[in-house]
């Protein structure tokens, strides 16, 4: 049996000190112990459903790409060039390969590398050791997740009863129809601490999302 908790929710709450927004060492420390082991989302898969399509995006942990092999499957790689780091593709497409635009190695839709000019010279280079770095992926239900973390829980651990809040909302046969990029001049944690002040919903947001229930 489930024992809920009766003790009042305090409302006496206080900000962070201004440090933990502005300070770029705490921002290297949150990126090291939050945003590099959990969790993130980085958008639909239905976004890139045919083979060769792909789709670059930049991250907290670096920028990454969701590829669709030809095979029909969809991987998620370090958006960088194993020689020299430079990054390979902008924006989306569709492509049979992805070429280094710096030096012109090539890589395969699963990673794999396919050329890499002069390197034959090179004592020791085996290309089967040369693919294209892969990040963590999960998807659920068409929502894609990616972590850098291969020791961080199964996704479905870390939503806990999402699946079944939302289980009516058939969010599997959800596609993506637009998109809109909102350059966000603040800290990340002012955007998550507005999020959780719902009540100011019913003003700003009246005509869409209207009143939330606070928690």
């Amino acid at each position: 049996m489930t024992k809920r908790c009766s003790a009042p929710i305090s409302a006496d709450a206080r900000s962070l000190p201004v440090a933990a927004y502005t300070s770029p060492e705490f921002f290297d420390a949150e990126r090291t112990h939050i945003h590099r082991r959990s969790w993130f989302f980085v958008g639909r898969a239905d976004e890139v459903p045919n083979p060769g399509d792909y789709r670059a995006i930049d991250t907290v942990a670096g920028p990454v790409l969701l590829v669709r092999g030809l095979d029909g499957e969809l991987r998620a790689f370090a958006n960088c060039c194993r020689h020299r780091g430079s990054r390979l593709l902008e924006g989306s497409g569709n492509r049979r390969a992805i070429v280094c635009p710096y030096h012109g190695w090539g890589y395969r839709l699963d990673g794999s590398l396919a050329g890499a000019p002069d390197m034959d010279r090179t004592p020791g280079f085996r290309a089967s050791e040369q693919g294209l770095a892969p990040i963590r992926m999960e998807v659920w239900q068409g929502f894609v997740f990616l972590t850098l973390d291969e020791a961080a829980p199964a996704l479905a651990d870390v939503l806990g009863n999402m699946p079944d809040v939302f289980g009516s909302h058939r969010l599997g046969e959800m596609i993506c129809t637009w998109r809109a990029e909102l350059d966000a001049r603040c800290n990340w944690k002012l955007l998550v601490e507005n999020a959780m002040e719902s009540y100011h919903t019913g003003y700003i947001h009246a005509s869409t999302v209207g009143a939330q229930t606070s928690i």
